[in-house]
């Protein structure tokens, strides 16, 4: 079974106790997230500062006519309590100190109690859905549209017709399938994408990336393309796409690029498909059938994952 560290966030953001309000708001919004550890000037966490709270902490620093006590510590009412876990902690220990975690984070230490790691629920997700064999086929998928290609790239000449030859074989995909180039814009968009997000067939083409994933979601779809730039492929990953009625949708996906017979980027490649309550708890169950992870415990999990979608 995975352990803590295996599913943590590396190097996440910590708040020290003397940053200024506003640094923090800059952090939150710089950075896309929606929750971090306080930590004291004598390595102490205070507790988890979260986006209502920081919104709190920013009317109460509007409100000063002094501009004093503008520094986090004096905002420690406003803390929710931080879970804390040790890396080595398994990953059922893991799911069940998530049920207990008011900020859906937990912070992850090692031995010296220093912070080396966060927690997610789509951290969790991610460790689930990588043992899956619904997921890995999404991954078989790529590889086999990638090697389906591969005359391609030797044959043609134009990323055109790279393109339009690309778009034909994956357009009649059960998968939900679309690229991009590397500014982001949506170049091609197979039919089961269009259906599911409730768009007119072609009506995606020439829409930014940003586009198909919600708000919340927007930070790590970019660095999730530049990441596919740099490294040819993006690892497997749980997000949040939106229909053109704005309505959520959960997906699990998995990316890679596409080269031309230069070996030069021409797009990525993304295969996705939905996933809902029902698919989450079954996995959950599977993944956890040896483990004394309980079924309400395992429905009040999929509830967190509804709230953090």
């Amino acid at each position: 079974m995975k352990l803590a560290k295996d599913l943590m966030t590396k190097k996440p953001l910590v708040i020290n106790s003397g940053d200024e309000v506003s640094t923090v708001i800059k952090m939150f919004v710089e950075q896309h997230i929606s929750s971090a550890p306080v930590r004291s000037n004598t390595g102490i966490v205070m507790g988890m500062m979260t986006e209502l709270g920081l919104v709190r902490a920013a009317i109460r620093r509007r409100l000063n006519k002094t501009n004093e006590k503008t520094q986090m510590l004096y905002q420690e009412d406003l803390l929710v309590p931080a879970v804390m876990i040790n890396e080595t902690a398994p990953l059922d220990e893991v799911i069940k100190q998530m049920l207990h975690s008011p900020s859906n984070r937990i912070v992850v230490v090692n031995g010296a109690k220093n912070i080396v790691g966060i927690i997610s629920p789509k951290d969790i997700l991610a460790a689930v859905f990588s043992d899956e064999s619904e997921f890995l086929t999404l991954r078989k998928r790529i590889d086999l549209l990638e090697e389906q290609t591969e005359e391609l790239r030797k044959q043609l000449k134009t990323t055109k017709d790279i393109m339009e030859k690309y778009q034909k074989i994956f357009d009649d995909s059960p998968a939900m399938i679309h690229s991009v180039d590397k500014t982001g814009t949506i170049i091609m968009a197979n039919k089961r994408l269009h259906q599911v997000l409730g768009y007119k067939d072609k009506e995606l083409i020439g829409r930014k990336l940003t586009d198909l994933y919600a708000n919340s979601c927007h930070g790590e779809a970019l660095n999730g393309l530049k990441t596919i730039q740099e490294k040819g492929k993006h690892q497997n990953i749980y997000s949040t796409m939106v229909t053109k009625e704005g309505e959520r949708i959960r997906v699990d996906l998995v990316s890679s690029s596409l080269k031309d017979h230069h070996g030069n980027f021409l797009s990525t490649i993304t295969a996705a498909r939905p996933i809902d309550s029902e698919s989450l708890l079954r996995a959950l169950h599977g993944a956890f059938k040896d483990s004394k992870i309980e079924e309400l415990e395992l429905e009040k999990l999929v509830t967190r994952f509804d709230e953090d979608k």
